[in-house]
Parts: C-alpha cells; sequence; structure tokens
C-alpha cells in the first residue's frame, strides 16, 4: 500500500511539472507584401532569470517598453538576449514584438511558419533551462483588395474596382460617364 502511495505521488507530481515556452503569436491568415507584427511571449517562465532566442529571418526587433523585470535586452540580426544583473524572474507575457514582412512571391495557399527556435534560458544559479519553442504558422489567402491578382494593392486595382463600380452604376441608373477627374494635392 505505501508503494502504491508513493507511485501516485510521483506520478502527480511529473504531471505538475510545466514547460517553459517562448511562443510567437500574430495574425492565422496573411497577404503577400503584408507587413505584420508578431509578439514574442514567455509563458510559464518559472524561474527563468535570462533568455535567448533566434529572429526569425527578415524579421525586425521593435523595443519593448517598459524593460521587462529591469532586464537588458540586446538583439543583433539574427539573436536576442535578456539579461539583467539581478536575479529577478522574468515574468509570463511579452517579451519582444517583431515585425515581419511576407514575401511578395508568397503562394496564396501556403503556410509560413515563423520560429524563434533556438531557444535558451537560465536560472538565478547560471543553471541552463530547457525552453521551448511554439511557432507560428500562418496562412498566406489572396489579399481581398488585390482585384487583378498580380500580388499587388495598387492603382490598377484601384482603376479595375473604379470601372466595376461605374460600369454597374451607369447600367443601373442609365447614367453615361464620359471620364474622371481625380485630384491630388501635395
Amino acid at each position: 500500500m505505501k508503494t502504491l502511495i508513493a507511485l501516485v505521488v510521483l506520478a502527480g507530481a511529473a504531471l505538475a511539472q510545466t514547460t517553459t515556452t517562448l511562443a510567437v503569436t500574430g495574425p492565422s491568415t496573411v497577404y503577400p507584401g503584408q507587413t505584420i507584427d508578431l509578439t514574442v511571449s514567455l509563458v510559464n517562465g518559472g524561474p527563468l532569470v535570462g533568455a535567448g532566442w533566434q529572429v526569425p529571418a527578415k524579421a525586425t526587433v521593435k523595443p519593448v517598453q517598459p524593460p521587462v523585470a529591469n532586464k537588458s535586452q540586446t538583439c543583433g540580426a539574427s539573436a536576442c538576449l535578456m539579461y539583467g544583473m539581478n536575479r529577478l524572474a522574468i515574468p509570463d507575457g511579452v517579451v519582444q514584438v517583431l515585425s515581419y514582412k511576407v514575401p511578395i512571391d508568397a503562394v496564396p495557399g501556403s503556410k509560413i511558419t515563423l520560429s524563434v527556435d533556438p531557444t535558451f534560458g537560465v536560472d538565478a544559479s547560471g543553471v541552463e533551462l530547457a525552453v521551448s519553442n511554439l511557432p507560428l504558422t500562418a496562412t498566406v489567402v489572396t489579399n481581398p483588395l488585390d482585384l487583378n491578382h498580380d500580388g499587388l494593392v495598387d492603382t490598377k486595382d484601384y482603376n479595375l474596382a473604379s470601372a466595376t463600380w461605374l460600369a454597374s452604376q451607369s447600367k443601373a441608373d442609365g447614367l453615361i460617364v464620359m471620364g474622371i477627374v481625380v485630384y491630388t494635392s501635395n
């Protein structure tokens, strides 16, 4: 009977362990050429006092204000470190904001995965802690404003929308439209 109770307690302790994770969040659908913001958040940080992660290729780093847990953050072209001269744990929440431009040649229907892997962390004693990565996977869709399906939203789409609308108005109201004058101001 004592053995059974000990096994149940050990099993319960194993189930109670949590995984420290850096999760990337952002939109689930993206357009070719769209610039999106991504957040990198710490989940179940626990005793984590320092961390590092890779910045996704072609992403740019935006500063997080105010600094997290009196930590400093240094980012290079491909990686970020969060550290401090204190033993304060990094609280769960946003630790980084990234800006990412979806490639203009991204094919609608394809998926883009944005990850901060590899990741690492340390506790107040300097012992390395495992930090998992939860990437964002977004589906590329056609921008509904890209009316001519060339991957761009530009004056060609505006002209197509204008012509379509004008054609529908002239049929509905018996109007004949001879031309459009567009005024711009500087």
